[in-house]
């Protein structure tokens, strides 16, 4: 057998043949996406996981301040009464007139409650009030409403002598104020509503 020599010109037959194979074979196999990870690849992904997780930590931070936001309404609405069905003007008629008769405060009149609309999830109760008492027991109802959870307001209040003359007591006549939030406060606090 004899052996033949390749020469310079067939081997760039050859190289030109291989390259062409090459070329058209990677088109045919969809590989033309392939990324060569050459350094300023490399430097343009590390940039871009950089920015990324800057994004991600300023997004931790906005969670959490509205996490805590929402944590501060919840402990100031646990103050208040809450609605189910049905308003809770009968509870809060009756706490008012125990707390009456818990401070010697025989309440001579006690009104008929008043819904007042305060905003789309707030609305209040007004229950109208008078007495005349001694002022140490005014003074006592005074301070065990303020004091009472769910909160109760006066709305206004007046205090004055029963006399003008040698005064034996005080008379006391006001408008006693219960918030009480809606179902749908109660459903956001606890992620049951967005």
């Amino acid at each position: 057998m004899s052996s033949r020599k390749i020469t310079g010109r067939q081997k760039s037959y050859y190289a030109l043949i291989i390259i062409l194979i090459l070329f058209y074979g990677v088109k045919f196999m969809n590989i033309d996406n392939v990324v060569i990870p050459t350094s300023k690849l490399i430097k343009e992904q590390k940039q871009k996981i950089k920015l990324l997780n800057a994004e991600l930590t300023n997004m931790q931070k906005l969670i959490e301040k509205r996490k805590e936001k929402k944590e501060k309404l919840g402990r100031m609405v646990s103050q208040y009464w809450q609605s189910t069905d049905k308003m809770p003007t009968n509870q809060i008629q009756q706490k008012i007139e125990r707390l009456g008769k818990k401070n010697g405060v025989t309440l001579n009149k006690v009104g008929a409650p008043k819904i007042v609309d305060v905003s789309d999830n707030i609305r209040a109760i007004d229950i109208t009030i008078s007495s005349t008492t001694s002022i140490k027991n005014v003074s006592d109802f005074l301070q065990d409403i303020e004091n009472e959870r769910p909160l109760l307001i006066w709305h206004n209040c007046v205090i004055r002598p029963n006399r003008t003359k040698d005064p034996t007591a005080v008379n006391i006549s006001g408008k006693v104020r219960a918030f009480i939030i809606e179902p749908t406060v109660d459903n956001y606090l606890t992620g049951q509503q967005l």
